[in-house]
């Protein structure tokens, strides 16, 4: 019910400001001229100037790149004035396919400018992309248009609809160029349209090459041919072309035939045939390397493979090199059982009829033989039929490629049958190795619940390899690494009885997960690695190709090379005298003494493990305390605990929160061991009670168990925990003797947000801890973290950084938080020092002076982490939801910002104190209420924070401030790329923002209480003028001695480059009143300037009689200079002011009159003449109607005498040239009334 009567309430609010006449026209003015900013995240899209008013909206590429499809109906049916140019013609055409009442409207309402495109009137648009500049016109332009963007709409209108009512829009010409590109690149449906609507002569001059138009029309290809073949008109269908002879006496010409590939690229087998029969097809260039079909081999059908084998002896294999191979294929082939069936005797005549007797298998193998054995089609072959094709006897790539088909089927699946064929062909494999990969574990999913079957068929296999002394396979090691991960000892015991593999061959390195137990990997050792050992090999120099047979073998021995041997799960290497020592420790975990056994009495001494400390423990995972102690003390016979050897338990009763297993080490300390993992998470029934009452005792044993670095990873990764998992909460933490450790992870997550993580280690931690951090740690965790504050970069585009992943209210809870804690900690810790005092209490001067002391430490202490909340205020200004309301709640709110001397300001009032010592870095003060001075904190202003403000107060101060030249020169030095405030560039003093932008001139107070106008004239003084004075070497004084300079002499000054950026900024920002006001006091100051110039040399005159002529001539001609400046940039402000004021605005027209009015009283009327011809040029170059009306017709302008015999060379050079070719109907038609 509340609701609804809120509702209510508002609706009849509503309506009673709408009702209200001023508040309404007040709300409609501010709406008219309020400035539209976008964030200074996307400085490049910010827009000024008030918002356009639908009536004075012409340009239709703005009305289409905007999507304003209403608007553009409303203004059509309204008979409104729409500016239409070749490019705006494109883009309607281009973009609106789905609205056919709003294009029969734009054709119908436009037809004029549209016949005017059409008749040439438009070629030279600077917007326009197309190449035809023709001066002519283009005729065509339509339906090149409808043709190039598809629109079904606009074809349906402008051939039939237009047509029907005598449209006075040209007819769109559809001329065989035209029909022939829409088989290219149009749809169907517009291909039917213009066909049914073109001449029939143009229909006929398209036959020749409309296929092979049609054919390179990507999606609709088959739909169009289709259309075009069963045209009995187009094509006469009852001529069947054979394939010997073209009947068609226009395909002669190879400009007509199409390559057989792209004819294959139809997914019609039936307009394959038919373009075929027409005569169109040619030979490719290359023999198969392109050659693809629609399907997979196996997936055809009879009639299909026909027509392929068909295709590819006819333009693949006649008048190619290859046709002798091919034949040879064909003799050999008759040996085979699949084709034993054919008629050879009667073959080149009766081809065709063999051919469909044949079964599909069949002309499989004759198709595979025609593409020269490709592994895409010969290998499913192999696994579909399990037979093998006969490979001829010559050398060529079809027989490599066959061959290795058949190695790669045959290994893969164990074949007897394969390999049996490879052995009665030797002659032919034996010359091709084979190195390519093979997928074994296709063969064991398929065997996966007969492994008896296929372990016994693995042993037959590699029996009948070694048994004939095979050598043409080199791939043993892959095939010797699955079976020993996936099959049983079994089998790998029946492996190395084999005659031909010796033991080495199965020795391998960096085998991830080959051991799944124990048991495997024992067998293994003692069967392969001891054997290896006592025939006295190096491990350290098995080969890493791993031959499986006698000759590769001996090649092994012979070979030098260096390798690692691991065993398990994790490699371990140890460098050893420049030489790589074999590890071979399990990985698993060690359950049981009589494993603990194996490994120290067997594994180790092979592996020449004589020392305790050798490193290779760690990777011992022995699974309870009491087997670690076994091991290091009765087995090893350590005098002391081995950590390594102890760390798997200690690490599972972490994890745990076994307590009663942790008493056990009490007395080993343990560091980071990398094969176990770092992780520690926890998987507990109650996480809240068991993980504290872990942390309770780890407190209470003060962590003796962890080095730092394990310490650090444990907090760390318990913090990390306890973020994930809200079901616990982490009560306290003992940091006693691991306080570096506590600052660290303190800084790095204050550095990078981690508010959670920061939250929880406070408060778990000890009550002062915010007051211990030192500045220096922080700083150098800063830069180790690499964080600095960029402004802007000379890559990309160039505007300032913002943090898009941090929101404002989440930086200010993360300072909120700091601030309540450091005032507890302050409070805590005050506390404590008072009851010191008061314990010691014997003299009431002791105790003053101790109290005295008391509160400078605490006054310093609060100074100490102001460090801390300068990072936080960055990262706040960085935010990019940020707003003016958030950072002056945090000013007054949370900082109460203080002075460096300590010195509050007054309650309520706005009091700005600078710190005249230190330009470089200088503290900004503010409100701060009364009896709240303990909370303030020292903020040290540097540029990176001026820059966000004026980028809250405006981001067109920004936009100013990277506009001009010198925010750039600083990348003048290849080496920079980025602008930032933690660097310095006193090298580059004349550019560095941070000499001139600094909080002398600038604070929070006088950005946000300055306005705009008085704002920009600071902004533009401190860097655009003073930097030129430097620049010139003029003065080489401090910042404020160069402020008053600038105040007393301004010739010095003078920039017209520069000073063409400033104005030009301000009219192009819509500050047009500002820019007025100070190119008039601009000219004032100079005038002024030249008048003190010419005092000066009277006085010079009279006082001083030897003062030479030269030197009265110096000064005249710089007073001539100064004014020759001021004349070139008058001319450029005037070009540029008329292109953007609204003449109709009350405001903007006063200010322009001011502006005239200056004009005449200060320059002659020849110069008035040149500017106004000026401005007379740029509004006709922008096509600005209202301002062409007011420049010819103006009162102010007529009182100047400016209208001159130029005049109408100007308007008749734009009316012959410029407004005819972009096509402004309105200003032609305009000027007309006028007799212009």
């Amino acid at each position: 019910m509340n609701n609804y009567n809120n509702e209510f309430s508002f609706e009849r609010l509503f309506w009673k400001v709408f009702h209200n006449k001023y508040l309404l026209n007040l709300i409609i003015h501010h709406i008219e001229n309020q400035n539209i900013e976008y964030s200074i995240e996307d400085i490049n899209k910010w827009y000024v100037g008030s918002r356009i008013k639908w009536k004075d909206i012409k340009s239709l590429d703005w009305l289409v790149e905007k999507q304003q499809w209403s608007l553009l109906k409303c203004k059509l049916e309204a008979n409104e004035y729409i500016h239409v140019k070749e490019s705006s013609l494109h883009k309607i055409i281009q973009y609106c396919d789905n609205d056919e009442y709003l294009l029969e409207l734009f054709y119908n309402k436009c037809y004029e400018q549209i016949n005017n495109i059409i008749n040439g009137n438009n070629f030279n648009d600077s917007n326009n992309n197309n190449n035809n500049n023709n001066s002519n016109g283009d005729k065509f332009i339509l339906s090149k248009l409808i043709t190039k963007y598809n629109n079904l709409i606009s074809t349906k209108i402008l051939l039939l609809k237009l047509n029907n009512h005598n449209s006075k829009l040209i007819k769109p010409t559809i001329t065989n160029t035209l029909l022939l590109e829409s088989f290219r690149s149009s749809t169907l449906e517009i291909v039917k349209l213009l066909y049914e609507n073109a001449p029939k002569k143009e229909i006929e001059n398209t036959k020749n090459l409309s296929i092979k138009r049609a054919i390179s029309n990507i999606k609709f290809s088959n739909q169009i041919i289709s259309f075009l073949l069963n045209d009995s008109n187009y094509y006469n269908n009852n001529n069947n072309y054979n394939n010997d002879n073209d009947n068609n006496g226009n395909t002669d010409d190879s400009n007509n035939k199409i390559s057989i590939l792209s004819i294959l690229s139809l997914k019609s087998i039936e307009i394959q045939k038919k373009i075929i029969s027409l005569g169109y097809a040619s030979p490719p260039l290359l023999v198969f390397s392109n050659i693809t079909f629609n399907k997979p081999i196996l997936q055809m059908t009879i009639p299909e493979l026909i027509h392929y084998i068909e295709i590819i002896e006819k333009y693949f294999l006649l008048n190619q090199n290859n046709n002798n191979n091919f034949k040879q294929v064909e003799e050999e082939g008759e040996e085979e059982e699949v084709v034993e069936n054919r008629d050879n005797k009667d073959e080149e005549n009766n081809k065709n009829q063999k051919l469909e007797n044949l079964n599909k298998r069949q002309l499989l193998i004759i198709l595979i033989k025609m593409m020269e054995f490709k592994q895409e089609f010969y290998e499913p072959y192999l696994y579909k039929y399990q037979e093998f094709i006969k490979i001829g006897n010559i050398k060529s790539n079809y027989n490599y490629r066959g061959q290795q088909s058949v190695i790669k089927y045959t290994f893969s699946r164990f074949d007897i049958k394969g390999l049996e064929y490879i052995i009665n062909n030797y002659n032919h494999f034996k010359e091709y190795p084979f190195r390519d990969k093979i997928d074994y574990s296709k063969s064991f999913k398929e065997f996966e619940d007969n492994k008896e079957y296929q372990e016994e068929k693995i042993i037959e296999f590699i029996k009948l390899y070694f048994n004939r002394k095979l050598t043409f396979f080199k791939e043993w090691k892959s095939m010797f690494q699955f079976i020993i991960s996936n099959y049983s000892i079994n089998l790998i015991e029946k492996l190395t009885n084999i005659s031909g593999i010796k033991l080495k061959n199965l020795v391998f390195t960096n085998l991830l997960g080959l051991f799944n137990s124990f048991i495997k990997y024992k067998w293994y050792f003692l069967n392969v690695v001891i054997p290896i050992q006592n025939e006295n090999y190096k491990l350290n120099n098995i080969n890493n190709n791993n031959n499986n047979n006698n000759n590769n073998s001996n090649n092994s021995d012979n070979n030098n090379n260096n390798n690692n041997l691991a065993i398990g799960n994790l490699m371990f290497q140890e460098k050893h005298e420049q030489e790589m020592k074999i590890q071979t420790i399990y990985s698993g975990v060690l359950s049981t003494k009589d494993m603990i056994d194996f490994i120290i009495d067997i594994v180790f001494p092979i592996n020449k493990t004589t020392t305790i400390n050798n490193g290779q423990y760690q990777y011992l995972a022995i699974e309870t305390y009491e087997l670690a102690e076994y091991a290091c003390f009765e087995k090893l016979k350590s005098s002391k605990p081995i950590p390594e050897l102890f760390y798997y338990s200690f690490h599972q009763s972490i994890i745990q929160c076994n307590l009663n297993n942790l008493k056990k080490f009490k007395n080993i300390q343990f560091d980071i061991i990398n094969s176990f993992g770092n992780s520690f998470s926890f998987n507990l029934n109650d996480p809240e009670k068991e993980i504290n009452q872990l942390i309770s005792y780890l407190n209470e044993n003060n962590y003796s168990n962890f080095t730092k670095k394990l310490f650090s990873n444990f907090i760390e990764k318990l913090i990390d925990q306890q973020q994930q998992n809200t079901n616990f909460r982490i009560k306290y933490i003992n940091f006693k003797g691991f306080e570096n450790i506590e600052m660290e992870l303190l800084s790095k997550y204050i550095i990078e947000m981690k508010f959670g993580f920061l939250k929880t280690l406070i408060e778990s931690s000890d009550s002062n801890l915010l007051l211990k951090i030192e500045k220096n740690y922080f700083q150098d965790q800063m830069k180790r973290l690499r964080i600095k504050y960029y402004l802007y970069s000379s890559k990309g585009i160039p505007f300032k950084f913002k943090s898009t992943e941090l929101k404002s209210d989440y930086v200010i809870e993360i300072i909120k938080f700091l601030i309540l804690k450091r005032n507890q900690q302050f409070q805590i810790t005050n506390n404590n020092n008072n009851n010191n005092n008061n314990n010691n209490n014997n003299n009431n001067n002791n105790n003053n002076n101790n109290n005295n002391n008391n509160n400078n430490n605490n006054n310093n202490n609060s100074g100490n982490i102001s460090f801390i909340f300068n990072h936080l205020y960055k990262r706040l200004l960085q935010c990019e939801d940020v707003t003016f309301e958030k950072v002056k709640y945090v000013h007054q709110e949370l900082f109460n910002i203080k002075c460096k001397d300590n010195e509050y300001c007054s309650g309520g009032d706005i009091d700005i104190e600078i710190d005249h010592t230190n330009t470089s870095s200088v503290v900004v003060c503010d409100i701060v209420p009364q009896g709240e001075k303990r909370n303030a904190i020292e903020i040290e202003i540097e540029v990176f924070h001026l820059f966000y403000f004026l980028s809250l107060k405006s981001s067109k101060f920004i936009k100013y401030i990277l506009s001009k030249a010198s925010s750039y020169e600083i990348f003048s030095d290849r080496k920079i790329e980025y602008y930032s405030t933690s660097d310095s560039y006193r090298l580059y003093v004349e550019f560095d923002l941070g000499y001139y932008l600094n909080s002398d001139s600038f604070s929070f107070n006088i950005i946000f209480n300055t306005s705009d106008d008085d704002l920009f004239k600071l902004l533009r003084e401190k860097i655009s003028l003073l930097p030129r004075l430097l620049k010139n070497s003029l003065l080489s004084l401090s910042n404020t001695t160069a402020s008053r300079r600038f105040k007393t002499n301004r010739s010095d000054l003078i920039d017209i480059e520069s000073d063409k950026e400033d104005f030009k900024f301000l009219l192009d920002t819509n500050q047009i009143k500002l820019a007025i006001s100070m190119m008039i006091e601009y000219a004032n100051n100079i005038n002024n300037n030249n008048n003190n110039n010419n005092n000066n040399n009277n006085n010079n005159n009279n006082n001083n009689n030897n003062s030479t002529t030269n030197d009265n001539n110096n000064n005249s001609n710089n007073n001539i200079i100064d004014n020759e400046k001021y004349s070139n940039l008058i001319t450029h402000f005037s070009f540029d002011l008329v292109g953007i004021i609204n003449i109709e605005n009350y405001n903007e027209k006063v200010w322009f009159e001011e502006f005239l009015l200056f004009l005449k009283n200060r320059f002659t009327k020849i110069e008035i003449s040149i500017f106004y011809n000026m401005m007379l040029t740029s509004v006709l170059e922008k096509s600005r109607l209202q301002m062409i009306d007011y420049l010819l017709t103006s009162n102010c302008l007529l009182e100047c005498n400016v209208i001159s015999s130029e005049l109408l060379e100007i308007i008749n050079g734009f009316k012959s040239y410029h407004l005819s070719i972009n096509n402004h109907l309105d200003i032609l038609n305009y000027l007309k009334k006028k007799k212009l």
